[in-house]
């Protein structure tokens, strides 16, 4: 258990993350795992195995430190990326079916974590490439309904690499195709039907403010860990009205305070939220995830989708 680490390596990462017991499934994932991944995805991995390797505190504590910042490039490099592509994609009308980008100034360790932002923003299977020299070498994320594996595999011979699976998918082209490439998977990608590319959610209850509780919280932990195979539950809450201003707070989110129809409070965050905030307006109800908050205790919502109502 991560509580009982022996690894000084560990605990000082787990320092350096701002980690608190008991530590949960979304700490690895969101805290450790990016600072982890961080030196590999932006250069080498050599300083990630040498931190879990490491017997010494001081030295350990040296490179949680130096992860930590790598994780922070790492972080400005995606959001980079994400952002022009963004831009990119709000400038095509019509959207196409499938959306498709490359740049000299992205960075090949980043691609694909950019893509699966973007292909959550719009619904778009999205496919993004660092342009080096003759070659791009990418990454590419699906929706749910669309298998990007078998839909790419009948121009996998001209490409000089390719492989992957049925939501995700890598691949290296020459630059020189590009644009030949985008144009047949735009004009291919026209025969899925209009409402695989309609973006829709799931979600398990319909609950009034007063019943986001710590024995909710409670019960939801049962089911944990959440991830592949298990996602966390989503719930509908509304109607609701915001109690104060929201919070902007570090790279583009926000946080919140609402009440419900029978006065109860709910706190909200939102992750890349700010540019959402309009939507909080008035009278909304919200699709999100029960989290526990770590800075405040108790539950909180962290949005996924709102609407007016």
């Amino acid at each position: 258990a991560l509580t009982a680490a022996r690894s000084q390596g560990l605990k000082a990462l787990i320092e350096k993350a701002g980690m608190k017991p008991p530590f949960t499934a979304a700490d690895v994932g969101f805290r450790l795992g990016p600072r982890l991944n961080a030196a590999g995805r932006l250069d080498t991995a050599e300083r990630a195995l040498e931190l879990l390797m490491s017997r010494d505190a001081r030295r350990a504590t040296e490179l949680a430190a130096e992860l930590d910042a790598r994780n922070r490039e790492r972080q400005a490099e995606e959001m980079r990326a994400v952002e022009e592509a963004r831009r990119r994609f709000q400038a095509r009308s019509p959207l196409p079916p499938i959306l498709v980008a490359w740049d000299p100034s992205w960075h090949k360790g980043v691609v694909g974590v950019a893509a699966g932002r973007v292909a959550k923003d719009f619904h778009r299977p999205t496919i993004l490439l660092a342009v080096e020299g003759d070659l791009a070498t990418g990454s590419g994320r699906s929706i749910p309904g669309v298998e990007l594996h078998a839909f790419l595999s009948t121009w996998k011979d001209g490409l000089e690499r390719f492989g992957g699976h049925a939501q995700a998918i890598g691949l290296t082209a020459r630059v020189d195709r590009l644009e030949e490439l985008q144009r047949e998977w735009e004009e291919a990608g026209a025969a899925w039907p209009p409402e695989l590319l309609a973006k829709r959610y799931e979600y398990e209850l319909h609950l009034p403010a007063r019943q986001i509780s710590n024995r909710l919280l409670a019960q939801l932990a049962e089911l944990e860990p959440f991830g592949q195979g298990n996602p966390r539950p989503v719930v509908r809450v509304g109607p609701l009205r915001l109690d104060g201003a929201p919070r902007a707070f570090g790279n583009g989110h926000l946080s919140a305070r609402a009440r419900g129809e029978d006065g109860a409070a709910v706190g909200l965050v939102g992750w890349r939220w700010q540019e959402r905030a309009e939507g909080l307006n008035g009278s909304f109800e919200v699709l999100a995830c029960v989290e526990a908050d770590s800075y405040r205790g108790g539950p909180v919502l962290r949005l996924v989708d709102c609407r007016r109502v």
